[in-house]
């Protein structure tokens, strides 16, 4: 099922977001795109953060002049973003997933961008990619070759979890999850909150941050937040906990040299929740990489600052 929405602003080439579905191992898997999706086009894969879905990256997207496609991934299990069920959130996990969606999808040629979680999930699918090129099996490394990325762009990703704003008292955070543990009704609860009508209203106040012309725009929000609620009531409280430990606990920034195409980090200037500095020490980890930081942009830019970071990736993609 599709569900088309009209964008009137932006790039004309990107008129009517859908949400597809993909099926993988019995899970139902959410994508978004312009259009339908096109095998034989190149693509850029979008994995989303806390708490944003696949498509919250359209309005960046549409500011891009690239002959790239777009395809947003709901990570499932993430904070309830997916329709996908027993599914256990963690990088490696993900990461397999995701290979199984680029391989199912038949798009040769393709770069990743993540931002937040997001983008230290990105990292875990390269590492992913690099560990299965190391197979003896020549097969199994020449189908591995025609799946690696052409480029990937990491907005200040979260790849090292107590350096986290949310997370940087981990013995704190120790103690949140230690009594979220005990409390085996949490997850429903959340679940009423988000399905309330102060919930409905800060879901109605998410979209709008991510862009201020969805207030002229009546049927894109009917249509998204009838599918955020309809996602809401697939969160787990296992998924949860299974995310937020995934975070806090795994140390991502070994995997960037597993990296081998060229890699665009940008951050903003006045990021709060991953300091810019810590981006910009992870980009010299990489083999080939360009650190760019937005002056007055905070941590999610792409909901702040769509057109300045559109001229970065777009120029980043000129010179590959």
């Amino acid at each position: 099922m599709a569900l088309p929405i009209i964008i009137h602003q932006g790039n004309r080439k990107f008129v009517g977001l859908k949400n597809s579905y993909i099926f993988l191992g019995g899970n139902k898997i959410s994508l978004w795109s312009f259009g339908n999706i096109e095998k034989r086009k190149k693509a850029i894969f979008c994995i989303s953060g806390w708490p944003f879905s696949g498509y919250t990256y359209w309005p960046l997207m549409s500011e891009l002049e690239t002959e790239y496609q777009f395809i947003g991934v709901d990570i499932p299990g993430f904070l309830g973003y997916s329709q996908a069920k027993d599914f256990n959130p963690t990088g490696n996990n993900i990461s397999r997933l995701l290979y199984e969606i680029i391989a199912s999808l038949g798009i040769s040629e393709y770069g990743l961008l993540g931002i937040s979680a997001g983008g230290a999930y990105t990292v875990d699918f390269c590492h992913l990619l690099s560990e299965k090129s190391r197979k003896r099996n020549l097969f199994s490394r020449f189908l591995t070759s025609l799946h690696k990325p052409r480029f990937v762009i990491l907005m200040a990703p979260a790849l090292i979890g107590n350096k986290i704003a949310y997370f940087n008292n981990p013995s704190t955070t120790e103690i949140i999850f230690s009594e979220i543990k005990k409390r085996g009704d949490f997850g429903n609860l959340i679940q009423k909150m988000i399905l309330s009508t102060v919930g409905i209203k800060a879901i109605k106040e998410l979209i709008y941050r991510t862009n201020k012309q969805l207030h002229k725009q009546k049927e894109i929000f009917s249509i998204m937040q009838n599918e955020l609620v309809h996602q809401s009531k697939g969160i787990t409280f296992q998924s949860l906990l299974t995310s937020g430990d995934d975070l806090l606990h795994n140390e991502r920034t070994k995997y960037l040299t597993s990296i081998h195409c060229p890699v665009l980090f940008i951050t903003g200037s006045k990021d709060t929740t991953i300091d810019p500095e810590i981006t910009e020490a992870n980009s010299l980890l990489c083999r080939d990489s360009r650190f760019v930081k937005i002056p007055d942009a905070p941590h999610f830019l792409i909901a702040t600052h769509q057109k300045e970071v559109a001229k970065v990736i777009t120029d980043f993609l000129k010179v590959l």
